[in-house]
């Protein structure tokens, strides 16, 4: 046998045993979750807490509502919750500007300007305006992602980002006292699909503080006047009539914040 052939079958012997070896041997990280000793932040626990909001899109009166945020979530990432509150309504720039150009000089939406008995004044119009007295929605949520970060690095702080949808729930109301059938243009209970997304910041394992924007799309008639000018019903073209027709599916911005407490205190660690 010559040298070569002797060289050529102990390096081939030496890669069969070095690819045996590494056949045998396994990574101490198989099998391993991919973060160990991570805190379970949300899994099995309630979400209890004030929070408050405020519209961002209504055109003559702008929520401001106070309430309270309760969740359940079912485990690291999926919830079951609501979020409701109470609201009080203030009238917005566009409303002011308004009342500054009409003056007395303005017919009530509920009015006919060709009856010369009709209501001219701004506060027959302003009586119709609808106000948000109720918001909230029931929901599910999906919480994709969470971390840690530091801030300054001195505050370490947990924080998660969620996305959730469920229906909408509102109730409006107005200040007038005109006949009754005109009412359900601009108040009255209405309900509707919600959506929106938001984040958690835990300065502890049991209290967060959060923020959020939504949608609660729900048929309003913010001015509660006729939106159609009678053109829906053949017999009164042209004629002042407020009805269902002058109601228009709408969405109703939100932007909150919530202060909550996650109960139990007591938080599980991964393996």
């Amino acid at each position: 046998m010559t040298r070569t052939a002797r060289i050529a079958i102990c390096v081939g012997m030496a890669l069969l045993t070095a690819s045996a070896s590494a056949e045998e041997r396994k990574s101490p990280l198989e099998g391993q979750p991919a973060i160990r000793h991570r805190w379970e932040m949300r899994k099995g626990r309630f979400e209890l807490g004030p929070s408050f909001g405020f519209s961002i899109n209504r055109a003559l009166r702008q929520a401001i509502t106070f309430g309270a945020k309760l969740e359940y979530h079912l485990n690291d990432w999926l919830s079951l919750g609501a979020d409701f509150g109470y609201a009080i309504n203030i009238d917005t720039g566009l409303t002011s500007e308004l009342k500054d150009q009409c003056g007395a000089s303005c017919y009530g939406p509920a009015s006919n300007p060709a009856d010369p008995k009709s209501e001219a004044a701004w506060d027959a119009h302003k009586e119709r305006f609808s106000n948000i007295q109720l918001a909230g929605d029931v929901r599910v949520a999906f919480t994709p992602l969470s971390g840690k970060m530091g801030i300054f690095s001195k505050l370490f702080v947990g924080y998660d980002f969620y996305v959730f949808a469920g229906l909408g729930l509102a109730m409006l109301s107005n200040n007038w006292d005109g006949e009754s059938e005109r009412d359900g243009v601009s108040q009255g209970f209405r309900v509707g699909p919600a959506f929106g997304f938001g984040m958690r910041l835990f300065f502890t394992k049991y209290f967060s503080m959060g923020a959020e924007i939504k949608d609660l799309a729900f048929a309003d008639n913010e001015s509660g006047g006729d939106q159609s000018r009678g053109l829906s019903d053949s017999e009164n073209d042209g004629i002042i009539k407020i009805d269902g027709d002058d109601k228009e599916f709408s969405n109703h911005w939100f932007v909150g914040v919530n202060f909550t407490f996650f109960l139990p205190a007591s938080v599980e660690m991964t393996p």
